[in-house]
């Protein structure tokens, strides 16, 4: 027990003597222990005896070497085998001279890691180290030491071999530090942008070259190659020195790259490089394809039951895409697609699937190679709606969606993209598949976009109330519904009704793909009125699509602003008739006019009717003879007409109608006094509403109507409240001759009342009744007074207020209102 306790200490220290033999390389993980080896180096000035030395493991048991005298020189190397046939076998190349098998067999070392303890013959410990496979060396690859000097103990002097043969015994270690060496690593290359696209104009390409040996290093080339293109990219000599420990950095650029996986290589070529096992070093170039190269094309996410949910993929572009370690994702988990080397071909299909077996069943004609499951399985995809993230290997985007129930795809009906060239976000951009089957897994979708589909998707017309005389611009509004760019195309306008081409346009700008819009105008000019139909037609030969290729638009052209009133209607029998009322500046042609009263029904007036002249007046009536007789004397036109509107005696509404059925004027009356019967109606104020009824009034004229004259009820305007007026003021009631009486009129914004005038003297006594409660027409109601009371007898001189008071009881109106005379005397 003391002798290995005493041996573990020794362990645990480090050996500092100079004398020295080290452990300099160490085979510990082979297939079979036979294959395991230690190499020694004597790192002494003078030649060492190995006579009686020993070797142990952790079993702390040394194993005698030899024990007969064999001498190792200054810088030379020997390796203990535990099986010479087996060494040679592995190691051919390896100076037999010093390869020697221990007398007591050398110990059996571990593979996860092993004590080896070096005695001389007095079995003093010359060197040790313990270590662990953490340190390097692993199947078949040896275990070295990086500098003799440095501590046995320390792992950061060891590390695997490098060299091909899986180890260097009896030679120099692939990883010492040598004379001459240059190095470069993998990890010392790298790329800018580090994760390029397909469209990324160039990568620049960055890696270090170390001397990592003892001496200067000067004349060596560096070579940058794409070796899976077999490209050289680079070639650069270095002239000036590189002193030990530093380094260069080579610098290229690479814009000849293509989609996928690049082997970026660098080499040093240097002739008099001790260690050419480290001047090759690479980095995988991975140029991803760009952001929609690959797409979200057609989602079953409300399928039948028993029927499994799917997505299926499309890829836009020209070249297969491998989607290893490509991923998809809904709102609540990320999957992988595939862990293996799987290819969506160019312009090709991919379904991914939750339940393979359950969608072959379903779409048994399918090519299930183009149909995966991935190892987790596909997300499960809500049927109110749902989001879908798409990335490459780089958890780059490549597209996303996120869909709604009512985007479309229910009831066992796919979710179909439109055009897989426009946006995943669009909602416009996807529908219903309309295949009987529901959905087209692996093939073009049913609603899927033209490569050439121009549409043109309105034609407007500005103004869109013209008058006669307008310049009409026509705008279509054109949409590149397809897949490509479209130019050099015409758009023909005419207008249908006569088919005349208004324009021929040739487009020579192009109109880019995916939704884009364009506005094509031309003028049609000085519209004459009526009503007109036009269309905008696309004349391109490629069009795939000749369904939407026009459009079309109608607008009705009126006359100019025509200032034409209803006048005065009368509603009796025996005839009834209507004046109409030119209020314009210009005659007017009533050919194609028409009158309808409240029932709509239109009467045409007679295509051969005279103009009415400005100012001037116009009747039409159902019996021109009898209106004749009624009113001989009228000496305007009088025109009888083949339909007449019957018009109600209570109340109705007439409206004149211009020749496209536009509304010129519209009057609406109720008569309240069927006393009044056999008189007309008579407009009170050309400027007023004629839709209001309080704008109509009997007249008042001696004949009971005034055709072709001005109305006996006219006022410029309508009064908003009841208004009294007198004169003259102040009057002389003498007999003179001159102004013996006053005038008193009252305007009143009302139909019929029933009218009281009281005159007063100013001690406030009634002094005359000039009107009591009697039912009049609402329109400047005119009365006089001579200046004298109820009796008949003369007032002396002074001032006289008179009242009035108005009230229309069916509506509640209830007016008053009060103004002062003068009764005078001439002197």
């Amino acid at each position: 027990m003391r002798f290995r306790l005493c041996f573990w200490l020794i362990l645990i220290l480090p050996l500092t003597g100079q004398s020295q033999v080290v452990i300099n390389e160490i085979m510990y993980h082979t297939e079979h222990s036979s294959q395991e080896w230690v190499e020694l180096y004597n790192a002494a000035e003078d030649t060492i005896n190995l006579q009686n030395w020993s070797i142990a493991d952790a079993n702390f048991s040394p194993k005698r070497i030899i024990s007969t005298a064999f001498f190792v020189p200054p810088g030379s190397y020997l390796t203990l085998v535990r099986d010479q046939a087996a060494f040679e076998t592995q190691f051919p190349q390896s100076d037999s001279l010093w390869v020697l098998e221990p007398e007591d067999a050398l110990p059996a070392l571990n593979n996860s890691g092993d004590v080896i303890v070096l005695y001389d013959a007095e079995l003093t410990p010359v060197d040790s180290v313990e270590f662990s496979a953490s340190w390097g060396g692993d199947r078949g690859i040896s275990l070295e030491r990086i500098a003799p000097q440095n501590p046995s103990i320390d792992p950061q002097n060891w590390g695997s071999c490098l060299d091909p043969n899986g180890g260097t015994p009896t030679r120099k270690n692939s990883i010492s530090i040598q004379s001459i060496d240059l190095a470069v690593f993998d990890e010392n290359i790298r790329f800018e942008p580090a994760i390029p696209r397909e469209s990324t104009s160039y990568v620049t390409i960055y890696a270090l070259v170390y001397n990592v040996g003892l001496m200067d290093a000067s004349g060596f080339r560096v070579i940058v190659r794409d070796s899976t293109q077999q490209t050289l990219l680079h070639e650069f000599v270095q002239e000036t020195p590189l002193a030990p420990g530093d380094f260069i950095e080579v610098m290229t650029v690479y814009a000849d790259f293509r989609r996928g996986d690049q082997v970026i290589e660098v080499i040093i070529d240097f002739d008099t490089d001790q260690n050419p096992q480290n001047n090759r070093a690479q980095q995988l170039l991975h140029v991803s394809p760009d952001a929609g190269a690959v797409v979200i094309n057609e989602i079953m996410y409300a399928p039948h039951p028993d029927e499994p949910e799917w997505v299926e993929l499309f890829n836009r572009t020209l070249q297969p895409v491998n989607l290893r370690y490509w991923y998809i994702a809904d709102a609540q988990r990320e999957v992988v697609l595939t862990d293996v080397s799987r290819v969506i071909p160019a312009q090709g299909y991919v379904v991914l699937v939750d339940d393979l077996p359950t969608f072959s069943a379903v779409y048994p004609q399918l090519d299930t190679a183009f149909v995966w499951q991935p190892p987790e399985g596909l997300p499960t995809l809500n049927n109110s709606g749902d989001r879908l993230v798409l990335s490459d290997r780089r958890v780059v985007r490549m597209d996303s969606v996120q869909f709604t129930a009512n985007w479309g795809g229910q009831d066992g009906i796919s979710l179909e993209r439109i055009n897989p060239d426009a946006a995943a976000t669009d909602s416009t951009n996807w529908g219903d598949c309309l295949y009987p089957e529901g959905a087209t897994p692996l093939a073009p979708n049913s609603i899927l976009a033209k490569p050439v589909d121009l549409a043109v998707l309105t034609l407007t017309i500005d103004p869109d109330e013209p008058q006669a005389g307008d310049d009409l611009t026509l705008t279509a509004t054109l949409q590149n519904l397809g897949r490509t760019e479209v130019l050099n195309f015409g758009v023909r306008f005419e207008e249908l009704t006569t088919g005349e081409v208004i324009a021929d346009i040739t487009v020579t700008t192009p109109v880019p793909p995916n939704g884009a819009i364009q506005d094509i105008s031309t003028t049609y000019p000085n519209a004459p009125a009526g009503d007109y139909q036009f269309q905008a037609r696309i004349d391109l030969g490629s069009d795939e699509n000749p369904a939407n290729d026009a459009a079309t638009a109608t607008v009705r052209v009126g006359n100019p602003p025509i200032d034409l009133k209803l006048n005065e209607i009368y509603y009796e029998d025996d005839p009834e008739w209507i004046e109409l009322y030119n209020a314009g500046e210009a005659a007017i042609n009533l050919s194609h006019w028409m009158l309808a009263d409240a029932d709509s029904t239109l009467y045409a007036i007679p295509e051969d009717v005279p103009l009415v002249e400005a100012m001037g007046f116009l009747i039409v009536t159902e019996n021109r003879d009898q209106f004749l007789t009624r009113f001989p004397a009228a000496s305007c036109p009088i025109i009888q007409m083949e339909r007449f509107p019957t018009l109600n005696k209570t109340e109705d509404e007439v409206r004149l109608l211009d020749p496209y059925l536009m509304e010129v004027d519209r009057a609406v009356y109720r008569v309240d006094d069927p006393a009044h019967s056999g008189n007309s109606l008579e407009r009170r104020s050309p400027t007023a509403d004629p839709s209001n009824p309080a704008n109509w009034v009997t007249s008042v004229a001696l004949d009971g109507a005034t055709p072709c004259a001005e109305n006996s009820v006219f006022t410029e305007v309508i009064p908003e409240k009841a208004v009294l007026s007198v004169s003259p003021n102040p009057f002389s009631p003498d007999g003179d001759g001159q102004d013996d009486v006053t005038f008193l009129t009252l305007s009143l914004p009302v139909n019929l009342v029933d009218l009281t005038i009281d005159i007063y003297d100013v001690q406030g006594r009634l002094v005359r009744q000039l009107v009591n409660e009697k039912r009049v027409q609402a329109n400047k109601y005119p009365q006089q007074w001579d200046g004298r009371d109820d009796q008949g007898d003369p007032l002396s001189i002074g001032i006289y207020i008179i009242f009035f008071e108005a009230i229309n009881w069916q509506e509640g109106i209830h007016l008053k209102g009060k103004a002062t005379v003068v009764l005078a005397k001439n002197l």
